[in-house]
C-alpha cells in the first residue's frame, strides 16, 4: 500500500495538488482468522492516522471485516418523513 500511495502522491506532485495529511486516514481490513496489525502508511514523511472504523459517503467500514457498524449506524438513523400529497 506505500507503493501505491507513494506513487499516487507523486502523481499529485505533478500536477500541484498536495494530499491532506490531517484529513486522510488509513484503515486495514486483514483476512478472517488472521492477526490485526496496525498499519503504518505515510505521505511525505507524516504518518497516517490508523483508524478502525471509517464512514464514507453515508457507509461505514470497519477493520473487523463484518457488516455490524454499518448495520448499527443505519439502524441509529432516523426515518425518513413521507409526505402523502
Amino acid at each position: 500500500m506505500q507503493h501505491e500511495l507513494d506513487r499516487f502522491s507523486s502523481a499529485c506532485d505533478n500536477f500541484g495538488l498536495a494530499i491532506s495529511t490531517t484529513k486522510t486516514k488509513v484503515m486495514h481490513q486483514t483476512a478472517p482468522d488472521k492477526p490485526y496489525h496496525e498499519p503504518c502508511v505515510t505521505v511525505t514523511d507524516h504518518k497516517l492516522q490508523a483508524v478502525d472504523r471509517i464512514t464514507y459517503l453515508g457507509f461505514t467500514l470497519s477493520k473487523e471485516v463484518n457488516i455490524d457498524a454499518e448495520v448499527n449506524n443505519r439502524i441509529a438513523q432516523p426515518l425518513p418523513k413521507i409526505s402523502v400529497a
